[in-house]
């Protein structure tokens, strides 16, 4: 009886009849909105399922999600209406996939461009196929009047026209063929009919057998950057390339193994600079060759001589080149990659030599163009090289006797650098383990004063020239302060010492040892631990390292906050791991390598 009384109360009839408060209603929206935050797509539309009033209200606090929007023809395209209540002018990139050209993909573009309010500046088209092109293109038409970017990715058919979609898209700044996929060049417009919007064109697909990409480049004099993966999208002279744009500033013909994403970054990273380059004059300034066939090696030649005064950054990889004596003088080029080049070492001798202003250069060729000529070129013409990332090519087993030559070429090399009074060499990397790095060599290393992170592998130094070369990297001079030698090791000592005091010395922070055999007793850990400014110390793959030396390299070092010992092999058991821990920020044992 008195719960009868209490229900038939009008305060709490209308108590419990009244709305009741949401989030949405209490909560501020800074709040609500870092909550929803970390929701994912697949999330909200579930949590719009709850009522009608998170339908409504849960789109406008998650937007920041839905600035890219997957539409699947498999999933009934926008059938799903929570998708559809969450789009709206903050979407700018559709990703479309499993569209056939039927009179679906038309109404969904239609759609899409009505809910987004035409924000929409960017699509990808996956899995989609272009057998009825009539719908195809009618619906990319409708989309296209919108976008600026557009990329294929896996599509079927062998009808995808680069003009059909150039006229059904006619603001487009970039355009991408991912493989698989065929693209191909039947409609070819008159001459006077050009796209000078476009600027970036990224060829990952299988060109048609009549694939003209002449006629691209003739209709497209806006272009910057062109990228391809396959000699069959030029299947003529690769020279001819840049004679049809006058603006083309980054050419990149590179291998398939090296991820297309790359070339994606460095695309976004010039429309960010466009603006910038506005009123520069365009020329080539950025070269990439990267052939995939390993059989007939792809002639540069001409290209990179014709362009060479306006280079910024040069890469040349598994092809051919030879000098052709142009006389013309690459000032603006900083940054040079050989690798497995085909060249004469007299031509790349020359090609350094007109070279001056490198800063950074990467060079890994065979053994046979490693003459005196090309030592005395990089010692001596390349006075602002910055970082060098050294290598030689040798295909005879680790167990074949290198020739001597080598190892007295790069006692050359070494020693012309650190004698060469301009040159600031900072960065140095030698990490093939055939590579002849000797005592003496080691040594040689060890005098480049300008270091400041070094790398490198020796499996030919002995006890003593790896002692050796710990003693002269702890002496390294400091600004003003003159050396004390006490090493025993004498082979070409008083000559690095002498020519190292026309140099100021900076600060060695990062080491990195390679395939060393040698003892690192605790003498030597105990120089390591003493150089001025060392922060990151790594051992990798060194046979013969001792816990007494790991203690007395802790115990000297000041400041190191990374050690890391990558499959070393620990001769006794003292434990020194927990020391480290205390001593340093970040340690790293590979204990697989462990020897006790």
């Amino acid at each position: 009886m008195l719960l009868n009384d209490h229900c038939n109360c009008p305060s709490l009839k209308a108590a419990m009849t009244g709305p009741v408060a949401t989030p949405f209603d209490t909560l501020p929206y800074d709040i609500l909105s870092k909550a929803f935050s970390y929701l994912t797509q697949v999330e909200v539309l579930e949590a719009m399922a709850v009522c009608r009033t998170w339908y409504e209200h849960l789109p406008c606090y998650t937007t920041h999600l839905w600035r890219s929007v997957t539409i699947s023809a498999k999933e009934g395209g926008l059938i799903n209406r929570r998708k559809a209540q969450c789009l709206g002018s903050h979407v700018h990139t559709v990703i479309a996939s499993f569209y056939k050209g039927n009179s679906i993909f038309p109404k969904d573009m239609e759609e899409i461009v009505k809910l987004t309010e035409g924000s929409v500046r960017a699509a990808v088209f996956c899995f989609c196929s272009s057998f009825q092109s009539i719908g195809f293109y009618s619906g990319l038409a409708i989309l296209g009047k919108h976008l600026t970017r557009l990329a294929f990715s896996n599509h079927l058919g062998n009808n995808l026209d680069f003009f059909d979609i150039m006229s059904a898209c006619p603001h487009l700044t970039y355009f991408e063929m991912q493989r698989p996929g065929v693209l191909v060049t039947r409609n070819i417009p008159p001459f006077y009919i050009t796209f000078p919007k476009l600027t970036d064109l990224l060829l990952d697909g299988t060109p048609c057998l009549d694939f003209d990409l002449e006629a691209i480049l003739d209709r497209c004099p806006g272009l910057r950057f062109l990228g391809f993966t396959q000699r069959k999208w030029v299947p003529g002279d690769i020279a001819s390339l840049t004679r049809h744009c006058n603006r083309l500033e980054s050419l990149y013909f590179v291998d398939t193994e090296i991820t297309f994403a790359k070339l994606r970054r460095k695309s976004l990273l010039n429309h960010q600079q466009e603006e910038q380059q506005d009123n520069m004059d365009y020329c080539l300034r950025e070269l990439s060759i990267q052939p995939v066939e390993r059989h007939g090696a792809l002639s540069v030649s001409a290209l990179v001589d014709r362009h060479l005064g306006t280079l910024k950054h040069l890469r040349l990889l598994n092809c051919f080149y030879s000098h052709l004596g142009s006389g013309t003088i690459a000032y603006s080029l900083t940054q040079l990659v050989l690798s497995n080049v085909e060249a004469r070492s007299h031509d790349l001798a020359n090609l350094f030599s007109h070279c001056p202003n490198i800063v950074d250069l990467t060079f890994a060729q065979h053994i046979s163009t490693f003459t005196p000529d090309l030592i005395d070129a990089l010692s001596t013409n390349l006075n602002r090289l910055e970082r060098l990332d050294f290598d030689l090519l040798y295909n005879q087993p680790i167990h074949r006797p290198i020739p001597r030559r080598v190892a007295q070429g790069l006692l050359r090399l070494f020693s012309g650098i650190q004698h060469n009074p301009v040159m600031r060499l900072k960065k140095l990397f030698v990490v093939n383990k055939k590579i002849p790095i000797n005592d003496s060599v080691l040594y040689s290393i060890a005098c480049l004063d300008t270091l400041e992170v070094l790398a490198v592998s020796s499996a030919f130094c002995t006890d003593a020239g790896l002692a050796a070369f710990a003693d002269r990297l702890a002496q390294r001079r400091r600004p003003d302060v003159p050396y004390s030698v006490t090493s025993t090791f004498s082979h070409n000592q008083s000559i690095c010492n002498s020519s190292s005091s026309s140099k100021r010395s900076h600060r060695l922070s990062h080491i990195t040892l390679y395939h060393v055999d040698a003892l690192f007793s605790p003498n030597v850990m105990s120089a390591f631990g003493s150089i001025d400014g060392l922060e990151d110390f790594c051992l990798t793959a060194c046979t013969h390292v001792t816990s007494d030396g790991l203690h007395a390299l802790l115990s000297k070092t000041s400041g190191m906050t990374k050690l890391r010992l990558v499959r070393c092999h620990i001769i006794d058991a003292v434990d020194w791991i927990s020391v480290a821990r205390l001593l340093v920020d970040a340690v790293y044992f590979d204990s697989m390598g462990v020897q006790f």
